[in-house]
């Protein structure tokens, strides 16, 4: 644990969790959890945008200053995940030291 006499101990429930729940032991796991976390957290988002757009329509139609024919869009664009690859090298390099490991799980 952080604290303890290791500098590099880390609290386990901080490690990336696997579709089962267990700190993820391998890059796959990793990228399955990741994909499922990503849609959900694209959802979410596109929600968000969505009503902050509907209340600004409706502040934008409630002002006299409204020109006509003004729209209002926003074109959401997301990062891909990191290519696996780099994903890997990222976990060797900077993570593969933390107690409790495997680096991926960082």
């Amino acid at each position: 644990q952080k604290g303890s006499d290791n500098p590099m101990a880390y609290k386990k429930e901080y490690q990336q969790q696997s579709t089962n729940g267990s700190p993820v032991s391998k890059l796959t796991e990793l990228y399955d959890s990741a994909q499922t976390a990503q849609q959900v957290y694209q959802g979410i988002i596109q929600q968000l945008v969505d009503k902050v757009m509907e209340a600004c329509v409706d502040v934008s139609d409630a002002s006299e200053a409204k020109t006509d024919g003004d729209t209002h869009s926003v074109k959401l664009q997301f990062a891909p995940l990191k290519g696996r690859e780099r994903a890997q090298e990222k976990a060797d390099d900077d993570y593969s030291d933390r107690v409790p490991g495997p680096g991926a799980s960082w």
